[in-house]
């Protein structure tokens, strides 16, 4: 009598932890899925800012955006990130410096042979319609 209550009590906690186990899991993945489409909507801001605020002989069609770096103990110095406009190593966008809310404050660093011209003034009537927006894994 003694021995299945024991069994009986060894399944339940073998069952007690495999659910939570499958628990975490699942919820490690949603976390992750969520990380995942903030990321994409960063990028996305990051993109539309640079069609907005460049323009050249030829348009815009792909943007790749490098992960965005924290710099400072605890963001205290702001966010960066490098940008390459239609796969160009000569479009390169360094150290584009980000506000609070993730977008383009305006600095940036830049080849002499770049392709665009940058326009302080945003032109509201583009958007990213036609424009492939990319990760980059830069460093």
């Amino acid at each position: 009598m003694k021995n299945k209550k024991r069994n009986k009590t060894i399944k339940h906690v073998f069952f007690g932890l495999l659910i939570g186990i499958f628990t975490v899991i699942g919820i490690w993945q949603l976390l992750s899925f969520q990380v995942k489409i903030q990321q994409q909507e960063q990028r996305e801001k990051i993109a539309l800012w640079c069609v907005q605020h460049f323009s050249g002989k030829k348009p815009i069609r792909n943007i790749k955006v490098g992960r965005i770096k924290i710099n400072g103990i605890g963001g205290s110095a702001g966010k960066s990130t490098s940008v390459i406009i239609n796969n160009k190593d000569v479009n390169r966008l360094e150290g584009m410096g980000l506000n609070d809310d993730g977008e383009p404050d305006g600095s940036f660093i830049y080849n002499d042979q770049i392709e665009y011209t940058y326009h302080s003034k945003r032109n509201t009537c583009a958007t990213l319609r036609g424009v492939k927006v990319e990760d980059w894994r830069n460093n």
